[in-house]
C-alpha cells in the first residue's frame, strides 16, 4: 500500500489551525477609518471628553476628582496612601482594555499609537516608579508621544508654594503592583524619596533624552521642564542632555528657586541658559520665506494664527480672542512667582503646558520677533483680516506702549505705518462719557480716549476701506428719552437741533470721519431695557439708521454693507466675547 506524502496534509492542517474569527474580526476593526477606531478606543477606556492629561506615575486620568492640573502640577500630594485608596476604590485598573490588548499584535500596536498620540503626559520623580516609568515605555510609544511635561522637583522641597510628602512606609522601602500602561502587571518599588538635591537623578534624566533622541519624531513631541535649580551648576545636567534631542514641536523650561527669598540667583544667568536650550531644540531649517514675491508672503501669513475667526478684542494693553463666557487670564502677569516654581497651567485649549506659551487665545507674539521686515508683514495681516474692537474704558490703543526692563512689549498698539491696513473696527463707547464734565480736569478719560482715537484714525488710518462698527451701549432710561428726542427732532424738523448737547458732540467726533471719506458705518444702541421704541419713530426708521444718514449723509444706506442682521437692542453688544464688564468705568 502506497504511503501519502505528509506534504499533502499542510493546506488541511495550516486551514483548520487558522484562527479565521480573530484575524477577521481584526482586519474588520483596522479597517475602519482612525477617526472610528479612536472613538472605539474612547468607549474602551471609559474615557471621557474632559480626559485629556494622563499621569504616568499613577496611569490613570486626571478628571474632577482631582486637583486641576494648575494646582497639582504633578507633584505628590500631601496625603498618597489616601490617594492610592481613592484609585484603588475607583477600580481605575478596568479602565484599560487588556481584553481588547489581547486580541492581536496589530490591535495592540493601533491601540498603543492612539493612546499615546491623544493624551497628554505627564511624570515626576516624587510619583511611584519616579522617573522609571520614561524608561520602560516601548519605542513605538515614544514615536507616538506628542506633550509631555517632566517635573524634576524633589519632594519635601517648598519651591512652588506647596509641600510635597511622598509614601512611607517605614524604614524598608515596600513594593507595589501597579498596572502598567498597556495591560502588563509590573512591579514598582516605592522608595522615600525626601531629598533636598535633584542633581542625582541627572545620570537618569540623561539616559532618558538620550532614548527620547533615538525614537522621538522631529517635530511632533512638545516637552515642558519644570525643575528645581538656583544656579547655572544645578540646571546644567538637566538641560544640556536636551541639546541631544531632535528638532522639537514645543520646549518649555521653568527654573524654580530652593531658597525663594534669593531671589539675586534667578533671572539673567538661568533664563539666558533655557533661551538658548529652547532656540536650538526648536531650530528647524531655514526656508526662503523672504525671498518669495510679497503677495506669496501674505498669503502665507493669512493661514497663521495671525487671522482669527473671533474678534480680537484690545484690553488691559494686548489683544486677546475669546468664545463666550470663557474667563480672560492676563499673559503678562504668568510669570514665575518670588517664592519659586509655578504650578504648570495647562491652556484651554490644551496646546502647550505653559500657557504663557500658547497663542490659541492670545495675540500671536512670535510672529512678531522674528525680524522687522516679518514683523512689517505680520502687522499688515493681523490689522488688515481682523475684526479689532476697542473700548473706550480701555486706555492706550493708540497710545505707545510703555517696555518694562528685561520684559518684551507683549502686544504693542498700531503703529501710523500699520494703521492703514485697518479695513474693520468696532468702538465700543458708554452714552455718558461726555456728560460727566470735571470743573478741573474736564472730558473724562473716556471721552479723552475716544477723542485721540478718531485723531490717530484721521491722522494715520485708511478710511476710504475702513468699516466703522460704533457701539453705544449702557444707555439708561433717563438718557433714552434724552435720544429718542433728538431723533424725533432729526427724523421731522432737522433745522431746530440744537448744539452742544453730549450727544451731539459723540457723533460730531464720527462726522469727522465721514467728512474724511469714511467707507461704512453702522450705529448700535444698547438699551439698559429690552423695551422696543421703533414704534415712535415716522415711518420704520429704526434710531440706528437715522443717526447713520446723519452722520454718513441723508442717501446713505447701511443695509446694503450689512452682512447680518441687527441684533436685538439689549445692554450686551453682539456677542458675549466681546463684551466684559471691566469695560463701564474710566478703566
Amino acid at each position: 500500500m502506497r504511503q501519502p506524502r505528509i506534504t499533502a496534509f499542510f493546506s488541511q492542517v495550516e486551514k483548520r489551525s487558522s484562527p479565521h474569527n480573530v484575524s477577521s474580526d481584526t482586519h474588520r476593526l483596522l479597517a475602519l477609518p482612525s477617526s472610528i477606531r479612536r472613538k472605539i478606543y474612547r468607549e474602551a477606556t471609559a474615557r471621557s471628553d474632559d480626559d485629556l492629561y494622563m499621569d504616568l506615575n499613577y496611569w490613570t486620568y486626571l478628571d474632577d476628582e482631582f486637583p486641576e492640573p494648575s494646582e497639582a502640577d504633578f507633584d505628590a500630594r500631601e496625603d498618597e496612601s489616601a490617594m492610592f485608596s481613592w484609585l484603588v476604590n475607583a477600580n481605575w485598573q478596568s479602565r484599560v482594555p487588556i481584553g481588547l490588548l489581547q486580541t492581536s499584535r496589530a490591535i495592540y500596536e493601533d491601540f498603543e499609537n492612539a493612546l499615546y498620540s491623544e493624551y497628554y503626559f505627564g511624570v515626576s520623580i516624587c510619583g511611584p516608579g519616579g522617573l522609571d516609568v520614561l524608561e520602560t515605555i516601548s519605542p513605538g510609544a515614544i514615536k507616538a508621544l506628542r506633550f509631555l511635561t517632566v517635573r524634576l522637583v524633589p519632594c519635601g522641597s517648598a519651591v512652588d508654594g506647596t509641600t510635597c510628602q511622598c509614601l512611607n512606609f517605614g524604614s524598608e522601602p515596600r513594593s507595589r503592583e501597579r498596572l502598567s500602561a498597556l495591560g502588563k502587571l509590573e512591579l514598582f518599588l516605592d522608595v522615600h524619596r525626601h531629598c533636598e538635591d535633584v542633581t542625582k537623578f541627572s545620570p537618569q534624566w540623561e539616559r532618558i533624552c538620550h532614548r527620547l533622541g533615538e525614537h522621538v519624531k522631529p517635530g511632533r513631541l512638545s516637552l515642558y521642564l519644570i525643575c528645581q535649580a538656583d544656579s547655572i551648576e544645578r540646571a546644567r545636567p538637566f538641560v544640556e542632555p536636551l541639546r541631544g534631542l531632535p528638532t522639537l514641536k514645543d520646549l518649555g523650561i521653568r527654573f524654580g528657586e530652593k531658597d525663594p527669598n534669593q531671589q539675586s540667583l534667578r533671572c539673567a544667568e538661568l533664563d539666558g541658559l533655557a533661551k538658548a536650550i529652547v532656540l536650538q531644540a526648536k531650530k528647524h531649517d531655514s526656508f526662503p520665506f523672504q525671498d518669495l514675491p510679497v503677495e506669496i508672503q501674505l498669503r502665507i501669513l493669512k493661514h497663521t494664527p495671525l487671522v482669527s475667526s473671533l474678534k480680537m478684542t484690545f484690553q488691559g494693553g494686548r489683544y486677546s480672542r475669546r468664545q463666550a463666557g470663557e474667563p480672560e487670564f492676563d499673559i503678562a502677569e504668568e510669570d514665575r512667582r518670588d517664592d519659586g516654581i509655578r504650578a504648570t497651567e495647562i491652556c484651554r485649549k490644551w496646546h502647550v503646558g505653559f500657557r504663557e506659551r500658547c497663542c490659541c487665545d492670545q495675540f500671536p507674539l512670535s510672529f512678531f520677533l522674528v525680524s522687522k521686515h516679518f514683523r512689517h508683514l505680520a502687522m499688515g495681516v493681523f490689522y488688515s483680516e481682523n475684526r479689532i474692537v476697542v473700548a473706550c474704558s480701555n486706555l492706550g490703543w493708540c497710545a505707545s506702549p510703555r517696555s518694562r526692563p528685561g520684559r518684551v512689549v507683549v502686544n504693542p498698539s498700531p503703529t501710523p505705518d500699520v494703521l492703514s491696513n485697518l479695513r474693520k473696527l468696532s468702538l465700543v463707547c458708554e452714552a455718558d462719557m461726555f456728560s460727566l464734565v470735571h470743573p478741573v480736569v474736564g472730558l473724562t478719560s473716556r471721552a479723552r480716549h475716544f477723542i485721540s482715537v478718531v485723531d490717530f484714525l484721521l491722522a494715520h488710518g485708511n478710511l476710504p476701506r475702513l468699516t466703522l462698527e460704533f457701539i453705544l451701549c449702557d444707555i439708561r432710561r433717563l438718557e433714552r428719552r434724552v435720544i429718542l428726542s433728538l431723533v424725533e427732532v432729526l427724523v421731522s424738523q432737522p433745522e431746530k437741533l440744537e448744539p452742544g448737547g453730549h450727544y451731539n458732540q459723540i457723533f460730531d467726533q464720527l462726522k469727522r470721519l465721514a467728512a474724511a471719506g469714511l467707507k461704512t458705518l453702522f450705529v448700535y444702541l444698547y438699551w439698559n431695557s429690552g423695551d422696543r421704541i421703533d414704534d415712535v419713530l415716522i415711518e420704520s426708521d429704526t434710531p440706528e439708521k437715522v443717526f447713520e444718514r446723519w452722520i454718513m449723509g441723508n442717501d446713505y444706506d447701511s443695509s446694503k454693507w450689512a452682512t447680518e442682521q441687527r441684533p436685538p437692542r439689549t445692554m450686551r453688544p453682539l456677542c458675549d466675547d466681546l463684551w466684559e464688564d471691566s469695560w463701564y468705568g474710566d478703566g
